[in-house]
């Protein structure tokens, strides 16, 4: 399913994306703020893998973010079913495209299609309580904060987002 913002394309992450992908997920400054830190190569490409098989098993996943003028790479978004059975909203972006709404725009357009095309009722997102750029797009999607807990050495802010709000 490619979504379509006035600024971007969301493209289903697949293999013609793994460099760009690995670029991104290889950069301490971008991965510095998500849970798992910076990948190696091989780990990228079971993480592409594993957003393959979310889109077969579950009808979403991950999506290149992509500029809609030169169909440049600026990082991925989407959803991921969690263990626990909850849809968690994902984002990053690579650091020459942050700080430009982009993450907000693409958070907002899988968004829409989580609650108007997926049929799913509530979506989840985890944040650095001190990623104040993730708070923004969070909140600017109207998250509300549920809890902030420490894990892993690392105080992070827990979220949710119904379909009805």
């Amino acid at each position: 399913m490619i979504l379509h913002t006035p600024r971007l394309v969301l493209e289903p992450m697949a293999e013609d994306h793994f460099e760009d992908l690995a670029r991104l997920r290889s950069d301490p400054l971008v991965m510095a703020q998500m849970l798992g830190g910076a990948e190696t190569q091989a780990e990228t490409r079971a993480t592409l893998a594993a957003y393959r098989e979310s889109w077969s098993r579950h009808g979403f996943g991950a999506w290149a973010v992509l500029s809609r003028t030169d169909r440049e790479f600026l990082g991925e978004t989407g959803l991921r079913q969690r263990e626990t059975g909850e849809i968690a909203l994902r984002f990053a972006l690579k650091t020459t495209a942050q700080g430009q709404g982009f993450a907000g725009e693409a958070a907002a357009a899988v968004l829409d299609f989580a609650f108007t095309q997926a049929g799913i009722t509530e979506v989840t997102a985890v944040s650095q309580a001190a990623n104040a750029a993730s708070l923004r797009v969070l909140a600017g999607c109207r998250f509300r904060c549920l809890r902030q807990e420490r894990r892993n050495g690392k105080n992070l802010a827990f979220f949710a987002l119904s379909a009805d709000e």
